[in-house]
């Protein structure tokens, strides 16, 4: 019965027999395509097949050889020879700068009879020549014009 009175209402009326049709296309598009909805069609094989062929049959291009790669290169190992070669060039009789040593000075006392009154009792400080040194001969000449002490 319900039926019946939409339908003579839809005959009736031209607005709501519009949006009925809208209604109806609405359905029949959505029955056909949401079944397609996240299948993916096949790729046709032969196609892609066809493009594998042709690059394997294409020949393989030579990796050039880059001038700027070769003088880099050369830059590189003509500055590692220069750091090498000079350390390997004969050194063994170079030895590295050390500062020299010094033995540690000796004090005398004297004890004896001086040949100079002021001496007695006078710390003498004076360097010991170690193997293959020659040292002059610096020590102070005793003054002679020293007045002794009374």
């Amino acid at each position: 019965m319900i039926r019946q009175r939409v339908m003579g209402h839809l005959n009736t009326c031209e607005t709501c027999y519009v949006l009925y049709r809208k209604e109806l296309d609405l359905v029949r598009h959505l029955t056909e395509t949401i079944p397609l909805i996240g299948t993916v069609p096949p790729p046709p094989l032969k196609r892609v097949w066809s493009v594998v062929e042709t690059e394997l049959a294409q020949p393989t291009p030579r990796q050039r050889f880059d001038r700027f790669q070769a003088r880099y290169g050369l830059a590189v190992l003509l500055f590692t020879l220069l750091l090498i070669v000079p350390l390997t060039m004969g050194n063994g009789g170079v030895t590295w700068a050390a500062p020299p040593t010094q033995p540690a000075p000796q004090t005398v006392t004297m004890n004896q009879t001086p040949t100079h009154p002021a001496a007695v009792g006078t710390a003498v400080a004076y360097y010991t020549a170690t193997e293959g040194h020659v040292i002059p001969d610096v020590r102070p000449e005793p003054d002679t014009t020293a007045v002794p002490y009374k």
